[in-house]
């Protein structure tokens, strides 16, 4: 990651990400080594299964704009200059410990981008419910799909990382 560089004098920057595989955590600890930032994962409070019955239940609390219940934050992010948002979609949507964050956190955000990484879903449809939730304009909003994270799309997700940093 090299190739990029904050421009100028960002500030202090927070990465806060929820994942329940590794391709957001992935971005989430690409952009605090960019920025030397602080990362915080997003947790919630009931581990949540990954088996059919556990797909199908985040798929239906997802589907139906039903937030988690996550643990307290450790981090504020009224003592940060920019804020990363990373959330995975499901079912089309916002993830459920990621809308609980937002909601929990309306109204508090300094300059933030968000990020979705999804298999297909179009980020701007996600970008506009997390505005919503947060009370935030986000600087920029970037999406990854499924694969931008195959080796040969490298410079694909360097571009992306690039238009999150320079927002």
């Amino acid at each position: 990651l090299a190739e990029i560089e904050p421009a100028g004098d960002s500030g202090k920057t927070l990465v806060v990400y929820f994942s329940q595989g590794e391709a957001t955590k992935w971005v989430a600890e690409d952009l605090a080594e960019i920025f030397g930032a602080e990362i915080e994962e997003v947790v919630e409070r009931r581990e949540r299964k990954t088996n059919f019955l556990g797909f199908m239940t985040s798929g239906f609390q997802a589907s139906f704009w039903i937030s988690s219940r996550i643990e307290k934050p450790a981090e504020d992010p009224t003592a940060y200059d920019r804020v990363f948002v990373l959330t995975p979609i499901w079912s089309w949507n916002l993830a459920p410990p990621m809308r609980a964050w937002l909601k929990a956190n309306r109204g508090t955000l300094p300059k933030c981008v968000f990020l979705t990484v999804s298999g297909d879903t179009k980020p701007d449809k996600v970008a506009g419910v997390m505005a919503k939730l947060s009370g935030a304009e986000p600087a920029a909003f970037v999406g990854f799909a499924e694969r931008d994270f195959k080796p040969e799309n490298r410079a694909s997700y360097v571009e992306k990382l690039k238009i999150a940093v320079e927002a």
